[in-house]
Order: structure tokens, then C-alpha cells, then sequence
């Protein structure tokens, strides 16, 4: 018999509409050795799954754990405040909930100087922006291109690289997001809509190009990148607004251009653990942080995307 519940909130549908989101109430799962129950302050972490397995978790659920740590973890973890990553990835509920079961190296500790609802955001755009800019080793000295600087992946992009001593260009299309990515640090905004980026980049790199792209939108930016990446350069890329994108392969063969493709989730252990240590000091020092717009409680989650 099911003894507690918590709440929650799932959708069973590809598209991210209110239409097809509901909050509901479920029980609590067992706790495992070495895992943790962290109760979670913010719920941000909207990742998309295709079947909803609620009916599922009822059934085999039979008695709730009244333990907040799995056997082999230390007690003296429960009530640390951490931010956790992969809360969703290969389970069938995630972070949008009250509490939430994982392996205890998924709940890393929050720097008591970050606010929650920063440490909510670390999970997927920290960690993906942080990937993105030291793949490719040292950026101390390079000129980075970051497409999209007023996004979560962008706007921390530009933290990681400007404490990393790089120079960074980055793109946006209104004066509202420049002044955002201005914030983040970004030496050269440049909007889209108003301005030839290639030319830009072209005046400001003196010819050569930038040394790094972290690209969003590959099938959206791709036509430009040829004009933009130097010779032996990178493309970083991690993200795409369609299935098939044409490039022009020749041109990148022929000027040693190196394309990578990554997701944030299916990092290596040692490079998420590398990742996790230095974003915590770059955290304790204030360099990087993220820009919360508005709060929602989770009783309000389902409404949150279209109100936000």
C-alpha cells in the first residue's frame, strides 16, 4: 500500500504544450544502495519522454521508504544542499517533482553562495556550456563564437570562456538579449537580424575567423560557418533544428576544420567529474552564475512555459 505521495509533473507528448501536462500525485519509489532522495526547491528540468508510465509506477509500487539515503551513504548527507544532473535521463520521471531517487554522485553539493534556483539550471546548460568550451583543451588566448548568447547554454558559455581568458562573440536578436549577454561578459554582440555577421566576424578577427564555435543550431547556422571558422578550427555543436542538414563538407576538408557533436547527457565519467569540480570553482568564485526570470511554484508548472 502506497503511504505517501509527492507531486509531480509528466507529459506524454512530443510537443512542449500546456495542452498535454498534468500534475499528479504518486508514490514515493524504494531507495536503492547508493542512492540519495534529494528534495528538490526548483523544478526546471523539463526533459520529454514519450510514454507515460504512471499506471506503471502504481502497480509496482508497494510501500514507501521512509529513508532519505540508500544503504552505503553516508547519513550525514541527508539535508546537503546539491543540484543534480541526469535526473531524467533513462528513468521514467524527472526533476519536475518534489523529490526525485538517484545514485548519490548525482546530487552534487551546491556551493553555499549559489541560490537553488541557479543550482537548477546546472544540470543540463552548466554542464553543456562548459563541455562545449573546453572539448577542444585550452581556450586561454582564442576567439570564441557563440551562437545564441542570450540562451541558458549561451549566456553560461560566455561566463566559462571570459574566466577562461578568451575572447567572445556572440549573437542575438533584440537590444534586450544584447544587454543579457552583455551581462554574461560577451566582447562582441552582434545581432542577426540587423547586422552581416560574416562581415562582423571577418572586421573583428582581422580575416582569420574564430578559433571556436559553439553552435545551438547547426541546420540554422550552418550556411554561415564556412565564412566564420578559421583555418583548423572547431565546431561545437550541440544542438539542431532539423533531422538532415547539408554543409559544405569541401570547404572544411579543405581548410581543416574539425565539426564535434556531443550531448550533455551521455557524458564520460571523468570528463563530468572534471566538469562538476570545475564549475563548483568557478561557482565559488562568482564568476559564472545564471539569470533566473521568474520563479513558479510547482503547483503552477503546468502553466509555467506559457506564463514565463
Amino acid at each position: 500500500m502506497i503511504k505517501k505521495v509527492r507531486r509531480s509533473k509528466f507529459y506524454n507528448w512530443v510537443n512542449f504544450q500546456s495542452q498535454y501536462l498534468a500534475l499528479v500525485k504518486f508514490g514515493f519509489g524504494f531507495m536503492l544502495p547508493g542512492s540519495i532522495r534529494p528534495m528538490l526547491n526548483h523544478a526546471v528540468d523539463f526533459i520529454r519522454h514519450r510514454k507515460c508510465l504512471l499506471e506503471l509506477f502504481h502497480t509496482v509500487m508497494e510501500q514507501v521508504s521512509k529513508t532519505q539515503v540508500g544503504e552505503g551513504i553516508d547519513q550525514t548527507r541527508i539535508g546537503e544542499r546539491v543540484w543534480i544532473w541526469n535526473g531524467q535521463w533513462n528513468r521514467p520521471f524527472g526533476t519536475a517533482a518534489q523529490y526525485v531517487v538517484l545514485p548519490s554522485e548525482q546530487a552534487v553539493v551546491l556551493p553555499n553562495n549559489v541560490d537553488f534556483a541557479v543550482g537548477a539550471t546546472l544540470g543540463v546548460p552548466a554542464l553543456t556550456a562548459w563541455r562545449a568550451v573546453t572539448m577542444e583543451g585550452d581556450v586561454a588566448g582564442k576567439t570564441l563564437f557563440v551562437a545564441g548568447g542570450a540562451g541558458a547554454v549561451g549566456h553560461f558559455a560566455i561566463q566559462i570562456a571570459k574566466a577562461k581568458g578568451s575572447t567572445v562573440i556572440t549573437t542575438v536578436s533584440s537590444d534586450e538579449k544584447a544587454a543579457h549577454a552583455h551581462q554574461a561578459g560577451a566582447d562582441y554582440i552582434l545581432n542577426y537580424r540587423t547586422q552581416s555577421v560574416v562581415e562582423r566576424v571577418k572586421e573583428i578577427t582581422n580575416g582569420k575567423g574564430v578559433d571556436l564555435v559553439i553552435d545551438v543550431d547547426i541546420a540554422a547556422n550552418g550556411p554561415i560557418l564556412p565564412d566564420i571558422i578559421a583555418q583548423h578550427g572547431t565546431i561545437m555543436v550541440y544542438g539542431t533544428s532539423a533531422l538532415d542538414v547539408n554543409l559544405p563538407i569541401l570547404r572544411f576538408i579543405v581548410d581543416s576544420v574539425s565539426i564535434r557533436f556531443f550531448v550533455v547527457y551521455e557524458l564520460q565519467s571523468a570528463v563530468r567529474q572534471a566538469a562538476i569540480s570545475d564549475l563548483t570553482d568557478l561557482l565559488q568564485a562568482g564568476a559564472v552564475t545564471a539569470a533566473i526570470g521568474k520563479h513558479f511554484p510547482l503547483t503552477a508548472i503546468v502553466d509555467a512555459p506559457e506564463r514565463s
